[in-house]
């Protein structure tokens, strides 16, 4: 009698827990990398010269400027940035942002920067 009630929570809740969400921002494949972008990006004054060492050392897209849709994850990490404190977050990135819409991708993992008073709860 419970089993159809509680497996309808369950759906609920798993949902909740996963829900979607746009993001624009740096994503980068590590967040070693997008640990450089922010040194980088601090000691010259911008990201985009952040994201340009790092990809000319690791790969032509190793870090992208984009939105993305995807389902953010746990935070592994803080760095100190001028605008002050920034959450390194993992984003399960499920479509990326073109000028048609978005276009799903194959599902993979990227890091991202949130400032510390967006985590989530």
């Amino acid at each position: 009698m419970y089993f159809p009630i509680v497996t309808a929570l369950l759906a609920l809740l798993s949902h909740a827990a996963f829900a979607q969400e746009p993001m624009r921002g740096i994503f980068c494949d590590t967040q070693a990398q997008l640990e450089k972008v922010v040194l980088i990006g601090t000691a010259e004054g911008n990201a985009g010269a952040g994201i340009e060492a790092v990809n000319k050392s690791d790969g032509e897209h190793a870090c992208v400027y984009t939105t993305i849709l995807g389902v953010r994850g746990k935070v592994v990490a803080t760095v100190a940035s001028p605008e002050g404190l920034l959450d390194i977050v993992t984003f399960r990135v499920q479509a990326i942002a073109t000028p048609i819409g978005m276009i799903p991708v194959e599902e993979r993992l990227w890091f991202t920067l949130v400032s510390s008073d967006q985590r989530a709860t």
